[in-house]
């Protein structure tokens, strides 16, 4: 099993922007920018043709030796990143973050035009269904699923009409 990806409200990404991948299997493009605690700590850049992320513009080095003794005491000692150098573990990490940022987006994004179901048993772990988000297609969604059902995903940004 895969080890878990790290979150924390402590780092935030904003301004971000994504593109296609440029190599396949590589993560896609993106451009955005890091905040920790609240602060904008620098921009960031990935290629998408499987680079290093670049970090062209730091807006508050104290900020930033502030996310990297917290990344380097919080997170690189958890299974995912512990074999890795500071500096990889932080390009990881944030990586992580904006791609849980995208695939927010994503979900969001999907919840307008169709109902979102998450599933135990499927890989994924969602479904979505070609429906209004109305109270009568949740009832048959659930009546469907039944105890595979963890949660309707629409519900994470609005209410069934």
């Amino acid at each position: 099993m895969k080890p878990a990806i790290a979150t924390s409200p402590r780092l935030t990404i904003k301004n971000l922007k994504t593109g296609p991948s440029m190599e396949y299997g590589a993560g896609g493009s993106y451009t955005a920018t890091v905040y920790f605690d609240g602060k904008r700590v620098m921009s960031t850049f990935e290629g998408g043709h499987g680079g290093p992320v670049m970090y062209p513009e730091v807006f508050d080095e104290a900020a930033k030796a502030e996310m990297l003794a917290f990344i380097e005491a919080e997170i690189q000692p958890l299974e995912r990143y512990k074999d890795f150098k500071l500096d990889d573990v932080m390009d990881i990490f944030i990586g992580d973050t904006v791609n849980l940022v995208q695939e927010e987006r994503d979900m969001k994004k999907a919840c307008r035009t169709k109902v979102v179901a998450k599933l135990k048993s499927v890989d994924n772990g969602f479904v979505s269904y070609k429906c209004k988000f109305t109270r009568s297609a949740v009832e048959q969604i659930k009546k469907q699923c039944g105890d595979d059902l963890v949660e309707i995903v629409n519900y994470r940004y609005a209410q069934p009409k």
